[in-house]
């Protein structure tokens, strides 16, 4: 995991073996359970580019949770409100803040101000403490933009509905036995956007399954998988189950592609030897659209890029790169194009 602050000093990573990442689905599978999360509970996933993602997505398959991701880039409340209203999600996993570049998603503060509007279908709330810092610690002498925690930032926990997910975790086992599902059953919703308002389409187990090893056929199996999809939590959710499925080393970047410039996924490609990049073509559009960054790019070590969108950006990127490139287009993204 790749942070959003860049600094030549400083360096905000982290690394999950994979032994890690199962004792961490386990526990977050027995947070779920713990917060009556069963089969068929409808779980809304409102989150960023976060190693949280895959795992409670994960989680939430095993339980046979259908789960709802939510693109929190979208800092419109109106449309979140419909999301949820038409969702009638019990659960939602959020994380209090963000950085995206400079600016600071308070993703905690238009939650709260989105279920104001709602009835109480919504009874729990686990935040992810990201962005804010913990309690009892001092802040610095001087705020610095981009980067966590972020001391002049502060959220509010409504008593009896939020928790924190690191609160849940430390009171969980690792240990659990599993659960029998109908692989018909929905496990992943996904908006449909038209002039009426919003819908949601399902894909079943067997569906989500399928779509997963599909785009697993695109990975290098054996190097660094890059994921960066920030404008589509179903694609981004996929892909990330997707590196993981073909034992990929997956790596996700919590940034955007224009900071500090565009140079800085070039910087992440050598720093982690990635293999395979799976970028989203609005991630991508940028780098394309500054070509004296793009000619900076060092990509000896990337053998593919599969880009989430159109074939010509694809071969764009190819041309452009000197780096084989595909392209894939999510079934929903068709159903979301037909719809306009």
């Amino acid at each position: 995991r790749e942070g959003n602050y860049n600094d030549g000093d400083v360096h905000d990573y982290a690394e999950l073996t994979a032994e890690t990442l199962s004792i961490l689905v386990n526990k977050c599978v027995n947070v779920f359970e713990m917060n009556g999360v069963r089969k068929g509970t409808r779980l809304a996933l409102y989150l960023p580019a976060l190693i949280q993602m895959p795992i409670a997505a994960l989680a939430a398959f095993r339980i046979g949770s259908p789960f709802l991701p939510i693109c929190a880039m979208n800092e419109d409340v109106d449309q979140l409100v419909a999301l949820l209203q038409t969702s009638a999600c019990e659960v939602i996993i959020t994380v209090d803040g963000f950085w995206s570049g400079t600016h600071l998603v308070r993703t905690k503060y238009i939650l709260d101000d989105t279920l104001a509007r709602l009835d109480n279908s919504c009874r729990r709330v686990v935040l992810i403490r990201h962005v804010t810092p913990n309690e009892g610690v001092p802040p610095p002498q001087r705020h610095i933009v981009a980067k966590r925690p972020h001391y002049l930032y502060k959220v509010n926990m409504q008593e009896g509905r939020d928790l924190w997910w690191s609160e849940l975790f430390a009171q969980v086992s690792a240990q659990r036995q599993a659960t029998t599902v109908d692989q018909n059953a929905p496990a992943m919703l996904h908006p449909v956007w038209s002039e009426k308002g919003v819908s949601l389409m399902s894909r079943s187990r067997d569906e989500l399954r399928n779509e997963i090893e599909k785009w697993a056929q695109y990975i290098h199996p054996t190097g660094v998988c890059f994921v960066m999809c920030t404008q589509d939590a179903c694609a981004a959710i996929v892909a990330m189950l997707a590196a993981l499925c073909c034992s990929a080393q997956l790596l996700i970047f919590e940034g955007i592609a224009s900071y500090p410039d565009c140079s800085r996924i070039s910087q992440i490609i050598n720093k982690y030897e990635v293999k395979t990049m799976i970028v989203s073509e609005s991630d991508l559009l940028p780098v394309l659209q500054n070509e004296e960054y793009a000619h900076m790019w060092s990509t000896a070590a990337l053998s593919k890029i599969i880009v989430i969108g159109t074939h010509a950006i694809a071969a764009r990127a190819s041309a452009l790169f000197g780096v084989p490139s595909e392209s894939i287009m999510p079934p929903w993204q068709h159903t979301d194009s037909s719809l306009k």
